[in-house]
């Protein structure tokens, strides 16, 4: 029952009560008038509740952030009392809260509508309708049924303009690469017997007195340079959920976009997102960059806030790269330090700041540190007009 029929049924009972204390017949009509209205409007929310019938469908169960994906929501009734707009709660698409939309309907018979909703966060959002409210035609009932016709929706980062990351010249990366992988005794590939010119220190002495022969460890050296990039997969911290999903949604895009610039100039990328549950992305041509936006629309952004205990776990694996990207929403001393040990390993690294607003004097300060050491700085900042990335070199 809503507010106005319990004050209808009040106003009924008050009117008999006058009507058996004064013998009024006027009031026991009108009171009978009442309690007939109530009788009869919870037999139309009943008869609506009862036989109504909800499906849901979409056309597609993935799209690009900010566009549009068609519910198309079919419900019949077999009612032939009249009843209000009946009111449909929709989640949001958004992913904060929950609206309605009402719907007058047929008495008899089946409707269909589509309700159009715009994704404007990348990531897997719920998506359908929660609940049903049927109400009479005078409002006085209201009945509400749960439903469960809820899936989710892949929302993909879209993919822009991006400068591909520098890598040294050809001979020269090469030499360097087959240094460092050779150098690097954490790490080979297989052994062998040793042969007239390999280099003693890779000798492998504990096997070569087992086997009464020297034996000399072999590393695996990449043949092209590859691409790391590494994203801060934690979400960030923010008090208005909207502009961490904002924020969220600039760095997937940052990074798929700078992927897809690498595999334009026919680099190899690998993204580890390293979320609650980590993901091994990658990519080797640029017909695998759609699988790398599914990828980043499935990260769930809860991996470890402290972003540099991520980029210590992958220190072994710079060793093999021509390059690296580091993508953040985050900056502090101890990840400027840190970035810069990455850079003396080898790969030419380019640090991606993103902020909703331009760095301030102390973040000015850390990142002019961070080209000191000839990084490459990247600083993007939100706009206020459209929400978009807008870059600037530092």
């Amino acid at each position: 029952m809503t507010f106005r029929a319990y004050l209808l049924a009040l106003l009924a009972v008050f009117l008999l009560f006058i009507a058996f204390s004064v013998g009024s017949m006027l009031a026991l009509y009108i009171a009978l008038a009442l309690l007939a209205m109530l009788a009869l409007s919870l037999l139309c929310a009943l008869c609506g509740f009862a036989t109504l019938r909800v499906h849901l469908s979409t056309d597609n169960t993935q799209v690009l952030r900010g566009e549009a994906a068609s519910l198309r929501l079919t419900a019949s009734l077999f009612s032939p009392l009249p009843l209000a707009p009946t009111v449909f709660t929709f989640l949001s698409p958004d992913g904060d809260g929950e609206y309605d939309v009402g719907y007058r309907q047929r008495y008899i018979g089946s409707f269909t509508f589509d309700e159009e909703c715009v994704f404007p966060h990348g990531g897997t959002f719920e998506y359908g309708v929660s609940t049903v409210r049927v109400r009479d035609v005078f409002s006085l009932f209201c009945l509400t049924r749960r439903l469960h016709l809820i899936d989710n929706m892949l929302v993909l980062p879209c993919v822009s303009d991006a400068k591909p990351m520098p890598f040294s010249a050809g001979d020269e990366m090469d030499v360097q690469l087959e240094k460092r992988a050779r150098d690097d005794a954490t790490m080979p590939a297989d052994v062998r017997a040793y042969q007239q010119g390999d280099d003693l220190r890779r000798v492998h002495w504990k096997l070569s007195l087992r086997k009464r022969q020297l034996m000399v460890r072999t590393f695996d050296v990449p043949a092209l340079p590859d691409a790391l990039i590494l994203m801060d997969c934690a979400m960030p911290e923010r008090s208005d959920p909207q502009l961490a999903y904002t924020l969220r949604n600039a760095l997937c895009e940052s990074a798929v976009s700078l992927a897809g610039a690498q595999l334009a100039a026919g680099h190899a990328v690998h993204m580890p997102l390293c979320g609650r549950m980590h993901i091994e992305a990658g990519a080797t041509t640029s017909a695998d960059l759609p699988g790398l936006q599914r990828q980043c629309a499935l990260c769930d952004f809860e991996g470890d806030p402290l972003f540099e205990r991520i980029l210590l776990s992958e220190t072994r694996r710079l060793r093999r790269t021509g390059a690296t990207a580091i993508l953040t929403t985050r900056l502090n001393p101890r990840l400027v330090d840190l970035t810069r040990q990455i850079s003396r390993l080898g790969p030419c690294v380019r640090f991606i700041f993103i902020s909703e607003l331009p760095p301030d004097e102390e973040q000015r300060a850390l990142l002019e540190r961070l080209a000191d050491r000839s990084i490459a700085v990247e600083i993007k900042t939100l706009s206020d007009s459209a929400n978009l990335p807008e870059e600037e070199d530092a």
